[in-house]
């Protein structure tokens, strides 16, 4: 049996409580802490989704004798393989469920992303040519006026808030935003804004960084002030990027190595904190529109092209034949680990999950609850 936490956070937080307002207070009451040991059991607790599906085998036989050429001789002999049709098997699989922060998850997350970058123009800013730039990189920060619960709810209507204000002063623009937690659970964000038509002004500013010993080289926007003046609940941080490339390069390298719980990981790591809040809460991991949601359906529409024609051995169109969804199981119920996506179920393993599938139809308590 698991906690009524993890049950709340494993059905996207809406089975066990009947409404959002219901919903809500229950997590207002929960500290960070509580938020963290409760993500870990979701976590640990991986499910299996069965699907079967008939194959149709095929059996080897040998055909008669016949001429055989080896260089420039030809001998009568050998055997000449064929194959026939054999019978009808169901094949079942297991497929590991997708839950924010295990492996399934992660491969999801870094193949969607995955080419990103490519889709946009290296360096794009250069100053000695002219002090304007139209790609912005912004964090926004808030100022603790509210409790880590409401800034956790309303961060990103207040986010969606400043972009309506923005628009309306500057026109269009491309956003892609990811989250971040710190230390005390609070969220903030990181986000790319490149302006279709508007271009900042920007200045120069040397900075020491103390963690890699070198100067660096910022470009701070002069109008820094008026864009921030749209945002009324906390600070921005923002200056020019001389490279949409390599800054959405960065803002994916950090999406994927967040979207993986790795056993390593302390519960004070601003990873866990991250993945514990978005889960708890429902949040997206990023989100992208304008040019940024162009790019990533150009991605995901690659991905899914795919010849959906099977051949056999002879040039025969095979039928297509779908699989079907069986259900959920429990990875504990089948001795299945998560340390992989997809399982070949065997036949005592199909076995516990028909036994586990008459328990659920038939409406008795399972061990194992989903």
């Amino acid at each position: 049996m698991v906690s009524c936490a993890t049950e709340v956070l494993r059905s996207n937080h809406a089975s066990k409580l009947s409404s959002r307002h219901e919903r809500l207070s229950f997590l207002q009451n929960k500290s960070l802490y509580a938020l963290v040991k409760d993500y870990r059991l979701y976590v640990e607790h991986d499910s299996i989704l069965v699907f079967e599906h008939e194959v149709e085998s095929w059996l080897g036989r040998a055909s008669r004798k016949r001429w055989v050429t080896h260089g420039n001789k030809q001998s009568w002999g050998g055997q000449k393989k064929c194959l026939e049709r054999g019978s009808v098997e169901t094949e079942t699989v297991g497929v590991l469920a997708s839950k924010r922060g295990n492996k399934a998850y992660a491969y999801r997350v870094k193949r969607s992303l995955h080419g990103l970058a490519e889709e946009f123009d290296g360096d794009i800013f250069d100053y000695v040519a002219s002090p304007f730039a139209n790609v912005l990189s912004i964090t926004f920060t808030d100022d603790r006026a509210l409790s880590r619960h409401e800034q956790v709810l309303n961060i990103h209507t207040w986010y969606n808030q400043f972009k309506a204000w923005l628009r309306s002063k500057v026109g269009d623009f491309s956003a892609f935003v990811t989250n971040e937690c710190f230390d005390d659970g609070y969220l903030h964000l990181h986000a790319i804004f490149v302006f279709t038509e508007m271009y900042w002004e920007v200045f120069e500013q040397l900075s020491f960084n103390k963690h890699t010993g070198k100067r660096e080289v910022h470009w701070l926007v002069q109008d820094a002030d008026f864009i921030s003046s749209g945002y009324e609940h906390g600070f921005l941080k923002m200056e020019a990027v001389t490279s949409i490339q390599g800054m959405v390069n960065y803002l994916v390298k950090y999406i994927t190595k967040s979207a993986y719980l790795s056993p390593e990981m302390t519960d004070e790591s601003k990873v866990v904190k991250t993945l514990a809040t978005l889960s708890a809460y429902g949040k997206r991991a990023f989100a992208v529109s304008g040019e940024f949601r162009e790019a990533f359906n150009s991605i995901r529409y690659s991905l899914s092209k795919r010849n959906k024609v099977q051949y056999s051995l002879f040039g025969v169109v095979v039928p297509y034949n779908k699989w079907r969804y069986r259900g959920t199981v429990p990875a504990d119920l089948l001795g299945l680990a998560g340390n992989k996506r997809f399982f070949d179920l065997s036949k005592y393993q199909v076995g516990l999950c028909d036994s586990f599938f008459e328990e659920c139809l038939n409406g008795k308590s399972c061990k194992y609850e989903e």
